[in-house]
């Protein structure tokens, strides 16, 4: 009965000394196999999703693009075919800049087509205080205060005129003229002072701001 063992260990030792390197190579096998399933298997499958995603983002990019691109030439087109003279007229309503000379003159010829004085006229568009010419007939110079805009592209421009030798039927008038100018003019407030034959009138007028 001793010898049983014995001889079991021998045919277990015969049998790893012939198939050793098979049994290494299937343990290692199913070692390599363990880890591609549960480390290397779960990582490819992430990392394909991830570019399945990234694919499908920089296609729906592509897509915006050309989508702005024709847009952009539906409006380069349609631009084109504006009539010059509208063009003219907007850029009367909303001027893309701010020239204080020019804003003084259309005010004293709004004023001097209606027959009355400009004796003062403020205009607050910045934050420096800077000096306006000289009103025809006038001693005193027109200043413009600046305070700025809340809005990011549209500034604003806030005036205070202060008008002479108007009656009430003129001062209607001035009114009607102003809120009919191609320029918009928002009236804020009005002071109609008939023993002077004087009127104070504070509106707001707006400029687009160029980009810089």
């Amino acid at each position: 009965m001793a010898n049983k063992p014995t001889k079991n260990q021998n045919a277990l030792y015969h049998w790893l000394n012939s198939y050793f390197s098979i049994v290494i190579a299937a343990s290692l096998f199913f070692f390599l196999l363990l880890g591609y399933i549960f480390i290397i298997w779960p990582k490819l499958v992430s990392t394909e999703e991830a570019i399945r995603l990234n694919m499908e983002q920089q296609q729906n990019i592509y897509t915006l693009s050309q989508q702005k691109l024709v847009n952009l030439g539906a409006l380069a087109n349609l631009y084109q075919k504006i009539n010059p003279a509208d063009l003219q007229k907007f850029n009367s309503v909303l001027p893309s800049n701010y020239p204080p000379e020019k804003l003084f003159g259309e005010l004293e010829d709004m004023v001097s087509r209606g027959g009355w004085l400009l004796n003062s006229v403020s205009l607050d568009v910045g934050e420096e205080l800077i000096e306006g010419e000289t009103l025809p007939g006038e001693g005193e110079k027109a200043q413009v205060l600046a305070i700025g805009s809340a809005d990011e592209n549209i500034g604003r421009i806030n005036i205070e005129l202060t008008i002479g030798s108007i009656d009430y039927p003129g001062f209607k008038n001035l009114l009607r003229m102003l809120e009919t100018n191609l320029r918009l003019f928002d009236i804020t407030s009005v002071d109609f002072m008939p023993g002077e034959n004087q009127a104070m009138v504070v509106l707001t007028t707006y400029y687009y701001k160029n980009p810089s």
